[in-house]
């Protein structure tokens, strides 16, 4: 990386303990990779492979709910409670067969 070096840097980042930078520019890394195209292929069936399963959606309802009661007898007091809880999920995904 050190082919497409930046110039920000931080000194005083994250209160001064610690020196951010150099970082890397990312235009230089594109100008490379478009001068360079022979280089670089784009290999569809394996991308599409690796990266359809990672693409989903999900919906989570969680209902929930606390009832609670306190009994007085005298100097004894008795606090009871009890909790339900409902979760429901709509998920949606990919499956790749080749």
């Amino acid at each position: 990386m050190s082919n497409f070096l930046g110039s920000f840097t931080n000194p005083d980042y994250y209160d001064k303990s610690y020196a951010f930078g150099p970082t890397v520019d990312y235009g230089k890394i594109r100008t490379f990779f478009d001068g360079n195209p022979g280089f670089f292929t784009l290999d569809v069936p394996s991308t599409q492979q690796n990266s359809a399963p990672n693409n989903y959606n999900i919906i989570e309802r969680v209902s929930a709910g606390y009832l609670m009661n306190t009994l007085q007898f005298g100097r004894v007091r008795v606090q009871t409670g009890v909790r339900f809880e409902g979760t429901s999920e709509d998920l949606l995904g990919y499956q790749v067969f080749f």
